[in-house]
């Protein structure tokens, strides 16, 4: 049996409820109600608080009335003919309360989590209790479902009432029926109910026991007294044998000088353990009880415990019978020689009771493992963890100072304070600049209050020793002025590579400094030789011809000295003088009647820019008779490409084959600098053939949604949102599905929020061609409504409807369908489907569905397709309009039928909206068929982006000068983890959520305050 009891406490500031008068202020009331249910189910699911009721309906205000009792009692066979209501001690019970409207001629009241209405002649049931009966189980047990709302009324703490959670008067009842359970041995339990609403809850309880023909149940109704009585035969097993529970979990027992808390226990003390152990059954029982720590059995006593008796075992485990560190939590369990734990464990078996063992005092542990030093660039961090092994928390004026301690006279040591939990590891660094510092080897201490740990910094660089480094590279310069772009004009003789270097030692120094072309020897200049005094510079030229560098490449360079080099080469391009776009690689590909010309243009240059890629294209082969004397083709067109120095890349134009005769061609593409030319042949092989959508071969298609307008509000439980009806959308050839149309997001469902109204997105248009003969068919299917996102109007530039309602839709359409599919083609009428065509091009003034929808007039007009006449539309031959209804279906024969009821309802009520409204989907389709006249090809060559050249100078070394030793230790930090997870167990007995499987009985309670 469950009972799962909300009860919910309204703070009331104003008088009792205004009559509700007429048919419209019942239904206000009946809409208040609603509202009220809604926001009490929500304080009960979530436990938030709500305001009551939640809605802009004025005339709501409430009446909390302290109506209405429930009793529970249970009792065994021998009870029967004389159920105990008198006994207390076995009685639960608890006042149920009633949110009321009045009404003249009758009241509408929230009771016990349902809604009743009483005329005064009848109650009548708005919406049922939480009240179920399962009898598939067992003759034992039943199974009962109690589900009971209770509501009290408080004072207001603010200008309107409001309901909330109060958990704790909840689980008093919860206790309340367990303790009435625990008194009794039988299986059977009797519910009495005393409400102003007892016809109600009588024809409820009937219906849902159904005595007759449920012989463990029986419901008597005293309608003088207004009492309901039901009496529910075999809803536990009550329990004869004995087993020994853990009552409660003290955890340890130790002195309080031995403990910090309830949880910490200093080191070298004994293990002391008292849990209270209760015999749940009549019988006496015998049983070994063993104390594990950490997994490890460390002490046993033997329980003897008669019926019903509640008693306190004590373990001791002294210092050598245990092998603990301090500074560590551990976790316990008490286990009987049955192998039961009686202690909670995680789903996976692992204990949850845990103690810590710690140091007196707070104590700070370090040693030489924790210790880390790390090279971060010029930078090293010194590190150290340390553990607070303490039973005391390290923290405030109980913090730690650490110190770093460095063996050498002229460095000073530092403190970093640190804060730590007991049991909890921490850090302190700190980070040094290695430049700043002689090189060598400096061992150091790293000490607490409590420790100490040794390490040693190593400094591989430092202030001396380095010798002539290049400390600069200033780059190519190929003229006066140059600012060292990387860039060698090899139209000019030479250039010059400019360094500088500096001597980093304590004495003068003479020493070559060298340059080197990796895969360039011959072109190295002889190595320039320098004399330097400590802490000088001096920049070295190097002069270079320019006569083996190839235009258009990339070349390496690093300068070094006898000590050191540059940390990374550094690269320059070659080019000509200004920009040299280069065609190269000139070629002609078919693509089904396309072919396409490529070819890479590459600048040659040293300066980026742009040239004018111009196209030229002639026919090889004799011109037909009526052709001749003219030239279909030559020069077609140019178009403008740019290019940064060294950048190539492939520019591309595609010649549609319809266009072109029959035969051989030469194409050429030409820059400002150089030409490039490819030969090709054409085969079009063209037949005109009809125009239409049937039938379609060798012709380009296009397929266009222009609207998608499936939608409605959201019923009166969401009064804020406006449902997008989800749709789909396939074009089939031969009945093969070819294309599935997908919103922006990537989804199936071509109705969402950021697309209502607005199909510009490049995914609502699908291109593609047809070769052998096909008949096209448009296959669109409606799903069921989904609410997986939402879009707020007012964000929807190109909507202009009403805006108190946000959208709600989802990017991928649910399975199930809700309508269609509908299959539609330019021979086949349907009654939900119009085809337009430049042959039957009609178009009458249509409704819309909604007023957040436009019509399909509205929806052609505004994409252009609706002629200067407006009853007619503007299409060519070869261009489709389909217009679907896929939100309405008649019985009615006749393929007119749904399109003359909109166009009739239109003409009456011009103002309203209506379904059946052909605006449902809107789709555009245009058939272009390949002809046989030769015409001139119109072009665009894509011109292609690759990626710049990169070029850059070398990189060096920094030094400073050599001088006496300044050594800054710099700013510390410090940082610290949690401590351990510590605390008692709970007995495993129980399972939680303010249930009791002793009782027979699973109580699942929530209690909600209004005010």
């Amino acid at each position: 049996m469950v009972i799962a009891a909300t009860a919910l406490l309204f703070l009331i500031g104003s008088p009792v409820l205004d009559a509700f008068e007429s048919e419209s202020e019942r239904e206000r009331a009946h809409l208040c109600m609603d509202e009220t249910d809604h926001q009490l189910a929500t304080v009960a699911a979530t436990g938030e608080q709500q305001s009551m009721p939640s809605t802009d309906i004025s005339e709501c205000e409430i009446n909390v009335a302290d109506e209405g009792q429930i009793e529970f009692v249970w009792y065994n066979d021998s009870e029967a003919d004389d159920i105990p209501w008198d006994e207390d001690n076995r009685t639960a019970s608890a006042e149920l309360g009633a949110l009321e409207f009045e009404l003249d001629d009758r009241t509408i009241a929230h009771q016990g989590g349902a809604v009743w209405e009483d005329t005064g002649s009848e109650t009548r049931i708005v919406s049922e209790p939480g009240i179920s009966y399962d009898n598939e189980s067992d003759e034992e047990n039943r199974s009962v479902q109690f589900n009971i709302m209770l509501l009290d009324q408080d004072e207001l703490s603010s200008s309107d009432p409001v309901a909330r959670a109060d958990h704790e008067r909840s689980d008093e009842l919860a206790e309340n029926i367990t303790n009435a359970a625990s008194e009794s041995d039988g299986n059977n339990v009797a519910i009495r109910i005393e409400s102003s609403y007892h016809d109600g809850w009588n024809r409820h309880l009937e219906t849902t026991l159904d005595p007759e023909t449920n012989e463990n149940t029986n419901v008597s109704h005293d309608s003088t007294d207004g009492v309901v009585k039901t009496n529910i035969e075999g809803v536990r097993e009550t329990q004869s044998s004995s087993s020994i529970v853990l009552d409660e979990d003290p955890g340890l027992e130790n002195p309080e000088s031995q403990m910090v808390g309830e949880y910490r226990l200093k080191e070298n003390n004994p293990l002391q353990f008292g849990p209270v152990l209760e015999n749940t059954g009549s019988d006496s029982v015998s049983q070994s009880l063993v104390l594990e720590v950490d997994g490890e059995s460390l002490d046993t006593e033997e329980v003897d415990l008669e019926g019903g008796e509640i008693d306190t075992e004590s373990f001791n485990v002294g210092v050598g019978n245990y092998n603990l560190s301090p500074g560590h939590s551990y976790s316990y369990q008490y286990t009987l020689g049955d192998g039961t734990r009686l202690l909670d464990t995680t789903p996976d078996g692992e204990n949850i009771s845990e103690f810590y063992l710690g140091k007196p005092g707070t104590h700070f542990n370090v040693t030489d493992d924790d210790i880390k030093t790390t090279p971060d660039g010029e930078n090293i961090t010194i590190s150290a963890d340390i553990w607070n092994q303490g039973v005391e928390n390290a923290t405030g004026t109980n913090a730690q100072n650490i110190s770093l301690e460095f063996d050498h006279p002229d460095i000073e040591g530092v403190n970093e304070e640190l804060e730590l939990d007991y049991g909890a590891e921490g850090t302190v660094e700190w980070t040094i600049n290695e430049s700043a510092w002689p090189g060598g080897a400096y061992p150091f201490t790293i000490e607490t209050e409590n420790d100490s740990a040794s390490g040693t910094l190593y400094i591989g660089g430092g202030q001396e020793g380095d010798g002539v480094v290049v400390t600069a590279d200033h780059g190519v310069l190929d003229e006066t002025g140059d600012n060292g772009d990387q860039r060698v004009d090899v139209t000019e003789s030479s250039f010059t590579i400019e360094t500088e270097v500096t001597n980093t030692n304590l004495t003068t120094e003479t020493q070559d400094v060298a340059l080197s072309l990796p895969g360039e020897a011959g072109s190295e200049p002889e190595p320039e030789t320098v004399t330097l005094e400590s802490n000088e510079s001096e920049t070295v030229e190097f002069d270079i011809d320019t006569d083996d560098f190839e235009a258009g490449s990339v070349y390496e360079y690093n300068v070094s000295t006898e000590d050191s080099a540059m940390t990374s080469p550094g690269t320059f391009y070659a080019g000509n003088s200004g920009t040299y776009f280069e065609v190269s690689e000139t070629n002609a590909t078919h693509d089904d009647e396309n072919v396409t010309v490529t070819s890479n243009i590459t600048n040659l240059g040293v300066e980026s820019g742009s040239q004018d890629i111009g196209f030229e294209l002639e026919y090889l082969d004799e011109l037909p008779e009526e052709l001749e004397g003219e030239d279909p083709y030559g020069y077609l067109g140019e178009n403008t490409t740019e290019r940064s120095f060294g950048e190539s890349d492939t520019v591309e134009l595609e010649l549609n084959e319809s266009n072109l005769i029959d035969g051989e061609y030469e194409a050429k593409l030409h820059t400002d600098d150089n030409t490039g030319s490819v030969k090709f042949d054409v085969d079009a092989g063209i037949d005109p053939g009809r125009v239409g959508l049937g039938a379609v071969e060798d012709a380009e298609v296009t397929v266009e949604v222009l609207g998608s307008q499936v939608s409605g509000d959201g019923g009166w439980w969401q009064p804020d949102v406006h449902n997008l009806a989800p749709m789909t959308l396939d074009v089939l050839a031969d009945d093969d599905p070819v294309h599935s149309f997908e919103n922006p997001d990537g989804g199936d469902n071509i109705n969402t929020g950021p697309t209502w109204q607005d199909k510009s997105d490049d995914s609502y248009q699908y291109n593609f061609s047809v070769d052998d003969e096909i008949e096209l068919t448009l296959r669109n299917t409606r799903h069921n409504t989904c609410q997986a996102q939402s879009t707020d109007p007012d964000t929807l530039p190109h909507y202009s409807g009403p805006t108190d309602r946000d959208f709600m839709w989802c990017s991928d359409a649910p399975h199930g369908e809700a309508f269609g599919p509908i299959d539609a083609s330019q021979g086949e009428n349907l009654q939900n489907v119009r085809v337009r065509s430049a042959e039957n091009n009609t178009i009458p003034a249509l409704p819309a569905g909604n007023d957040q929808q436009q019509s399909a007039t509205e929806v052609l007009e505004q994409q252009g397709l609706i002629a200067e006449s407006g009853d007619e539309l503007d299409l060519d031959s070869g261009e489709f309009v389909f217009l679907f209804e896929n939100t309405i279906s008649t019985e009615e024969e006749g393929i007119d039928a749904l399109w003359d009821d909109a166009i009739d309802t239109y003409e009456q009520y011009p103002d309203q909206t209506y379904d059946p409204n052909f605006n449902d989907l809107i789709v555009y389709v245009e058939v272009e068929r390949a002809g046989v006249n030769p015409d001139t090809p119109s072009i665009t060559i894509i011109p292609g982006g690759g990626d710049e050249t990169n070029v850059s100078h070398g990189g060096s070394d920094g030094v400073g000068e050599v001088g006496d030793v300044d050594v800054d230790l710099g700013e510390g930090s410090s940082s610290a983890g949690n401590s351990p997870s510590v605390g008692t167990g709970e007995s495993d007995g129980s399972t939680g959520d303010n249930q009791s499987t002793e009782t027979g009985i699973d109580i699942d309670t929530d209690y909600i305050v209004i005010g």
